[in-house]
């Protein structure tokens, strides 16, 4: 799998969690870990229209309609599960993992 796609992939989950997860009862509890939780999100988000205009700047015009596509229809799956409780977690350690190889990608580029 490129990595490229699958940046895109995991930090367009991770930002959709952030969105989702809006009422208190689903966000971590210790303030500390809730703003971690809110940061990485809405990063997450920041970096994902980042890395789309990039592909649409430095790769050929299918790979970011592709990844478009892909981060799209995987959000409907997650979502179709249902909230869960240990969502905010996954989300933060997906926006790590998304945000480490989006910096490689991008050293990688420049």
């Amino acid at each position: 799998m490129n990595i490229y796609f699958a940046a895109i992939i995991l930090l367009g989950i991770a930002g959709m969690i952030e969105n989702r997860c809006s009422t208190p009862a689903l966000r971590p509890e210790y303030p500390p870990a809730d703003r971690a939780f809110r940061l990485l999100g809405r990063i997450s988000f920041l970096f994902w229209a980042v890395l789309l205009f990039f592909g649409f700047w430095k790769l050929e015009w299918w790979q970011p309609v592709a990844a478009l596509l892909g981060s799209l229809a995987v959000n409907a799956l997650v979502v179709q599960n249902g909230v869960r409780p240990w969502w905010p977690g996954l989300a933060m350690g997906l926006a790590l993992v998304g945000l480490g190889l989006t910096s490689k990608i991008f050293f990688e580029a420049f």
